[in-house]
């Protein structure tokens, strides 16, 4: 991704371009995209979801979307000029399109056809399948996308594998219909996503854009900061802090690591160190709010006789000495090498 894009959205990128082009139209649809995804899910979070299918439905379309021109094949960048590979990209995201929506015009039915799936529903099934596995292959990596494939080809023939991997096998047939239902791809996680820690990430944006985040940071480098190994003490106490509010890994990371990592980098941490040290407190981080985000509220009925104050401290007591690991891994570090600035 070239500099102009690191600094700026897409749609100031379309304005400074000094001619209508296919990049500042490409770039103009993902803002567009982009602009209505938020709005969507904003909207969606104040007047409740539609039925929660559709909801996932709609959430993973937006996302495949987004991943099939963010990560073009046989292109580092969308910026880059179209090629050949370019035509494959294009089909993919209109088989996105057309799968979601075969199953939103139909929802009800294909619902009611589970376990009696008809041709259809397998076809645009294996092919939203198939469209998942390259997402996975682009975003995540070969190795991702080797496993699943892998394990893929064991359910249809595990009775060819050899040792206790053999096993009786899976038609394809039922394998589509379990993974393109609400207990495959469409399933819990996905609606957490929709729901509750997509929120949390337009949060942390709008933190990272307006410089609030850097709020927590202070008050973290205020208290670790003249330490040894200040930049690192920084990462834990500040996952902390906004972990309480977000109860989230996902949004802890984009909120605060996004400011911690890269600065333990630059005194001096290996990107090795950095990560290791900034995600285990990061992880840990969402322990402190009464909820875990996405995952499930944790605060449940008070026992009888207990006092709601004696709950939380019990809860906040626990929480701290699971992030306690991630603090005082800080100093074990330096007691094998000298510790960079900081």
């Amino acid at each position: 991704m070239s500099n102009l894009q690191e600094k700026t959205g897409f749609f100031e990128y379309a304005v400074m371009q000094k001619r209508l082009s296919y990049r500042s139209v490409l770039a103009m649809f993902l803002s567009a995209v982009s602009v209505f995804m938020v709005v969507y899910f904003l909207v969606t979070a104040f007047c409740g979801t539609p039925v929660a299918i559709a909801h996932r439905l709609l959430f993973v379309l937006f996302i495949m979307l987004l991943a099939f021109f963010l990560h073009p094949t046989k292109r580092k960048s969308w910026e880059e000029p179209l090629v050949l590979w370019s035509v494959y990209d294009f089909i993919c995201i209109i088989l996105a399109v057309a799968c979601v929506v075969y199953y939103i015009s139909d929802l009800d039915n294909w619902q009611l056809r589970m376990f009696r799936p008809s041709r259809l529903d397998t076809v645009f099934g294996s092919i939203f399948i198939f469209l998942v596995l390259d997402i996975t292959r682009r975003v995540v990596g070969m190795t991702m996308f080797c496993v699943v494939l892998f394990f893929g080809i064991h359910t249809c023939f595990a009775n060819y594998f050899p040792g206790f991997l053999k096993t009786a096998p899976t038609s394809w047939v039922r394998i589509v219909d379990i993974l393109v239902s609400d207990q495959g791809i469409f399933s819990e996680p996905v609606q957490s996503m929709a729901s509750y820690i997509i929120l949390f990430l337009l949060f942390g944006s709008i933190l990272e854009e307006s410089g609030a985040g850097r709020y927590f940071i202070d008050i973290a480098y205020a208290v670790g900061g003249r330490f040894t190994a200040g930049p690192a003490k920084t990462a834990a106490i500040s996952s902390a802090f906004f972990g309480s509010i977000s109860g989230s890994s996902v949004s802890n990371v984009v909120s605060t690591g996004c400011f911690t990592i890269p600065l333990m980098k630059s005194t001096g941490y290996t990107a090795e160190e950095a990560g290791a040290t900034g995600g285990g407190g990061l992880h840990r981080g969402k322990l402190y709010a009464s909820h875990y985000g996405g995952g499930g509220f944790c605060d449940g009925p008070v026992p009888e006789g207990a006092l709601h104050t004696d709950c939380k401290i019990c809860h906040y007591t626990g929480a701290a000495l699971l992030h306690c690991p991630a603090y005082l891994h800080t100093f074990r570090r330096f007691e094998k090498g000298s510790p960079p600035h900081g």
